[in-house]
């Protein structure tokens, strides 16, 4: 695939509403192409022009809000779309992704002790439970995500 090329532009943003508000975007913009590929289809010797890269959307967005209540705590909404793609350099219909949003909440309290500190997470991933997919192989074959699903974490730094 000497022929290939990717362009496009990330915007990314943050802002401090409040002492105790934050807002958080990023914006993916890009053409992922192959100028030119030979395929068979049907037993036919097929040129395609301009196809789109395996795995390569033409968008990805984030966003978050973070409210921090009181001191070393955090409530948390974060947000990602995924533009349609494919399994495939070929753009077969069969072997495209569709596009998706999945939102996650998250929750933290740091506890800070002299020599060092610890936070306790809580994870609240795809909260809507999105059925959605993004991986596999053509044929189509697809692994299909996680729906809601949760996570408690601790984390100990050392000062």
């Amino acid at each position: 695939m000497d022929k290939s090329y990717r362009l496009g532009i990330e915007l990314s943003a943050q802002s401090r509403l409040s002492d105790k508000i934050q807002l958080g975007a990023n914006l993916s913009l890009s053409q992922n192409k192959i100028k030119e590929i030979n395929s068979v289809q049907n037993n036919t010797d097929v040129v395609l022009k301009d196809s789109d890269i395996s795995f390569s959307p033409n968008i990805i967005a984030n966003g978050n809000v973070v409210y921090s209540p009181f001191k070393n705590f955090n409530l948390g909404v974060t947000a990602q779309y995924v533009g349609k793609q494919y399994l495939d350099n070929l753009e077969t219909a069969d072997n495209q992704l569709k596009d998706y949003l999945v939102p996650d909440f998250n929750m933290s309290y740091k506890l800070p002790f002299q020599k060092q500190d610890v936070t306790l997470r809580f994870l609240l991933n795809n909260f809507t439970d999105t059925k959605y997919v993004n991986n596999g192989f053509s044929g189509p074959y697809y692994f299909a995500q996680a729906g809601i699903n949760f996570l408690f974490g601790v984390s100990l730094k050392l000062k």
